[in-house]
C-alpha cells in the first residue's frame, strides 16, 4: 500500500503514542502544513505531558514537544520549527527539551548541534518505519542522548537568552547609553565576558532598529597593520555605505583609499553629519591598536595620532547635535589612562572612561550552573553551586569549564545524580590540577603581557605583602577580578586565580609561554575559531602532557628497578636504562642515578625505554600497537607554526593522553 506523507506521519504518530505509554501521556496531536518557500511541508506535532519518573530524569515539569519530521535528510529548519512552536506555546511546553523523530541516518549529531545553537537539548529518535522500542529501552535511548550531551561548554561568545546570564539589564542600560551618544568601555582579564556583553549589546541594538552599529575586530591582521589614517578612512568609508543600505550593523573592512590623517578625520566627520540617526562605534580587543600591541610596532606612535583625531570627530558631532557612540572592549586599561606616550600628551586620557568587567555576581553565577545542569541529569543544589563559584572567581568561562569537568567524571548511566560537596571539592581538586590551574595561569600571562605593572603587586599580595601596592593599582586589581578584601585584608580571589598566581613562575614549557603570546602574522596556521580558544587548549594539553611524562619516567623506573632485582641476570636498573640512549652519548650519563638519566628523556626516548622492556610493561599496557599508536599521537606537537592544527587533532590529542592516563592510573 502506499501511504502519502501526511498519512505516515498520522501513522508514526500512532505507533509513537503506543509505544510511549510508559514515559508519555500524549494529551493533543496532529499533522501540521508549514510553508517553505512556494512548498507546503507537513511534521506531527505532538504534546506529552511526561511521566512523574520521566519528569524528575529530565528536570522539567511542561509538556514536552515530540516533533515527527519525515525528511530523509534533515535541515536546521526542523530545529528552526520545534523552536517557534515551543515559542507560540504560551509556556505551555518545556522550553530546554524537545524529541524530534526522524528518517535521517545520520541526522542525530546535526540535529542536536542545531538544538544547541537554539538553546534545547534535542533528543533525536531516528526510526525507519520500524516498531519503536518500549518501556525502559526507549527511556534508556533518550536519556542517553540527553545525558551524553555537554551543556557546560560553549568556548565562544555568547548573546542568546539562553546562554547568557547575569549581565542582561547591563547589556540594556549600555544599548541606551551609546543611543544617546556616550562612550563606554569594557575592560577585563580574557575570557571574563567582555566579547559576549558585546554581542548582546549588538543583539539588544538590532532589536531597536534604532542606530546604526559598526564593529571593528582590531585583533583582525587586516585591522592591526593598518595606519592611525588608513582604519579612520576605513571607518568612514563603512558609515558612507550604510547609508544607502538598511542594515543595523556593519563589520569594518579596509578601505582601497590612501588618504592623509587630516583628509580621513574630515571625512569621517561629513560621513556622521550625513545622517540623523545615531552612529556607534565598536572597537574589540583594542589592546592590539595600543602602544603595547603584540602585533603591530607602529601603535606606539600612531595610537596618539588616531585617538587626537578620533576625539576631535567626536566633539565635532557633539557641536551638530548628533549623536555618535563609542564602545572599547579590551584587556589592558593602561593605555588610556597614562598622562603621556612618547612624550607627549596623551589624546585618549579622560576621552575614555576606565571602566572594568567584574565577574558575574554571586547570584548569577549560581544560577547559570544549576540551570545548565539540569538537562545533563546533574543536580547541584545551593552549596554545591556556590563551591564551583568561588573555586572559579565567578567567572563565566571558567565555571563552564570546571563544570564540565565535573560532567565528565559522572557516569552517565548513575543519572540523574545529586552531586554532594566532599565530590564536588574532590573533583574540582582535580581540575585544578589537569586544566584550571593553567587556564588561569594563561589568562594572567596574558593580562601582565599587556599591563606588565600588575605582575609584581598580584605578587605581592599573594605572599602577603600587598599593604606595600598603591591603592590605585590595588583597585584596578580588584576590578579585574585578580584580588579582593577578606576580613579587611587584600588577597587573591578564589582558588583557581591563586593556583594560576602560583604557577607563574613555573613555567614547565616553552610553548606554554607561546600560548600567551599571539603568533606572528605569517606563523597564525591554527584552524581554530579564536586564538583565545587555541591558547587554552595548547596550555591545558602541555599540561597534561609533562604530568603523563612524569609519571611514567616514575612507573618506568620502579618497574624496572623492581625487575632487576628479582631478574639479576638480566643487569642493573642503570644498564638497562641507558640502553635506550645512542651507545655515543652514554658516557655522559654513566655518573648519574636511574632516576637522573630518566629526567633527561625526552618522550620518544621513553617510549623507546618502554618498548625495549617491554615483558614487563605488557601486563600495563596489554596492546602493543594501541601503546604506539598513541604514544606517537601524544609526540606531534600541535604549536609547531608548521603545522595546522583543528579541534578533531586535540580530540586525538587529548583521547591518547587519556589512554595512557587510563592504564597507569592504578599503578
Amino acid at each position: 500500500m502506499i501511504y502519502h506523507i501526511p498519512e505516515l506521519i498520522s501513522r508514526t504518530i500512532e505507533t509513537f503514542t503506543k509505544s510511549s505509554t510508559d514515559l508519555l501521556t500524549v494529551t493533543n496531536s496532529e499533522v501540521i502544513s508549514v510553508a517553505h518557500g512556494d512548498k507546503q511541508v507537513y511534521y506531527g506535532k505532538i504534546f506529552a505531558k511526561p511521566s512523574k519518573r520521566l519528569q524528575r530524569l529530565l528536570t522539567i515539569e511542561n509538556e514536552i514537544l515530540i516533533l515527527v519530521s519525515s525528511f530523509k535528510d534533515q535541515q536546521f529548519r526542523t530545529v528552526a520549527q520545534v523552536k517557534d512552536l515551543i515559542d507560540k506555546s504560551g509556556g505551555r511546553l518545556e522550553a530546554t527539551v524537545a524529541i524530534i523523530i526522524h528518517k535521517d541516518p545520520t541526522g542525530d549529531n546535526k540535529l542536536k548541534k542545531w538544538g544547541r545553537q537554539k538553546g534545547i537539548s534535542i533528543l533525536p529518535l531516528y526510526n525507519d518505519d520500524r516498531e519503536f522500542p518500549k518501556g525502559e529501552k526507549l527511556e534508556s535511548i533518550l536519556l542517553t542522548e540527553l545525558y551524553s550531551h555537554d551543556p557546560f561548554d560553549i568556548t565562544g561568545p555568547v548573546s542568546e537568552d539562553s546562554q547568557f546570564y547575569g549581565r542582561r539589564t547591563e547589556a540594556i542600560d549600555l544599548s541606551r547609553k551609546l543611543v544617546s551618544g556616550q562612550i563606554r568601555s569594557c575592560l577585563g582579564i580574557r575570557k571574563i565576558g567582555k566579547t559576549s556583553l558585546l554581542n548582546r549589546v549588538l543583539y539588544e541594538l538590532d532589536k531597536q532598529k534604532a542606530s546604526k552599529s559598526f564593529i571593528i575586530d582590531c585583533s583582525k591582521d587586516h585591522i592591526w597593520s593598518m595606519t592611525a589614517a588608513k582604519l579612520m578612512t576605513s571607518i568612514a568609508d563603512a558609515v558612507l555605505k550604510s547609508l544607502t543600505n538598511f542594515e543595523t550593523q556593519t563589520v569594518v573592512n579596509e578601505s582601497t583609499e590612501n588618504l592623509t590623517i587630516q583628509a580621513a578625520t574630515n571625512k569621517l566627520l561629513k560621513a556622521v553629519n550625513s545622517t540623523e540617526i545615531p552612529i556607534l562605534i565598536f572597537f574589540d580587543e583594542v589592546d592590539y591598536i595600543t602602544p603595547g600591541s603584540p602585533t603591530g610596532i607602529h601603535w606606539s606612535t600612531e595610537f596618539n595620532i588616531f585617538w587626537r583625531n578620533f576625539r576631535a570627530v567626536y566633539q565635532d558631532v557633539c557641536r551638530f547635535n548628533h549623536n555618535l557612540g563609542i564602545f572599547i572592549s579590551g584587556v589592558s586599561s593602561k593605555w588610556f589612562s597614562v598622562e603621556s606616550i612618547n612624550g607627549i600628551e596623551n589624546a585618549a586620557l579622560a576621552f575614555v572612561p576606565e571602566e572594568y568587567l567584574s565577574p558575574l555576581p554571586k547570584g548569577a553565577s549560581e544560577q547559570m550552573i544549576k540551570i545548565l545542569a539540569r538537562t545533563s541529569g546533574l543536580q547541584f543544589d545551593d552549596k554545591v553551586a556556590a563551591i564551583i563559584a568561588d573555586y572559579c572567581c565567578d567567572i563565566p568561562y571558567w565555571i563552564r569549564k570546571a563544570s564540565s569537568f565535573i560532567h565528565r567524571r559522572i557516569p552517565f548511566e548513575s543519572r540523574p545524580y545529586k552531586v554532594s560537596d566532599i565530590e564536588a571539592n574532590r573533583i574540582l581538586n582535580e581540575f585544578l590540577e589537569t586544566e584550571g590551574g593553567v587556564l588561569s595561569r594563561v589568562a594572567l600571562m596574558h593580562l601582565m603581557k599587556v599591563y606588565p605593572e600588575l605582575k609584581e603587586p598580584t605578587l605581592k599580595v599573594s605572599e602577603g605583602t600587598g599593604k606595600d601596592v598603591q591603592k590605585r593599582i590595588m583597585n584596578i586589581l580588584d576590578k579585574y577580578g585578580v584580588t579582593k578584601v577578606t576580613s579587611g585584608s587584600q588577597v587573591i580571589n578564589g582558588a583557581m586565580m591563586r593556583e594560576g598566581v602560583k604557577l607563574l613562575n613555573e613555567l614547565e614549557d616553552e610553548t606554554e609561554i607561546q600560548a600567551a603570546q599571539t603568533p606572528d602574522n605569517d606563523e597564525k596556521k591554527i584552524q581554530y575559531d579564536t586564538y583565545d580558544e587555541w591558547a587554552d587548549e595548547l596550555a591545558i594539553l602541555n599540561r597534561e602532557r609533562n604530568n603523563l611524562e612524569k609519571k611514567l619516567r616514575g612507573i618506568a623506573i620502579n618497574f624496572i628497578r623492581l625487575d632487576s632485582l628479582t631478574n639479576k641476570n638480566r643487569g642493573s636498573a642503570t644498564d638497562r636504562i641507558l640502553k635506550a640512549i645512542p651507545t655515543e652519548k652514554r658516557d655522559q650519563f654513566n655518573s648519574l642515578s636511574p632516576e637522573q638519566i630518566v629526567e633527561k628523556y625526552h618522550w620518544l626516548e621513553l617510549v623507546k625505554l618502554i618498548e625495549k622492556e617491554w615483558t614487563i610493561f605488557e601486563k600495563l599496557f596489554n596492546d602493543k600497537n594501541a601503546f604506539n599508536v598513541n604514544s606517537s599521537v601524544v609526540n606531534q606537537r600541535l604549536d609547531a607554526h608548521a603545522k595546522d592544527a583543528d579541534r578533531a587533532d586535540v580530540a586525538l590529542q587529548r583521547n591518547a593522553i587519556r589512554w595512557f592516563d587510563d592504564k597507569i592510573r592504578l599503578v
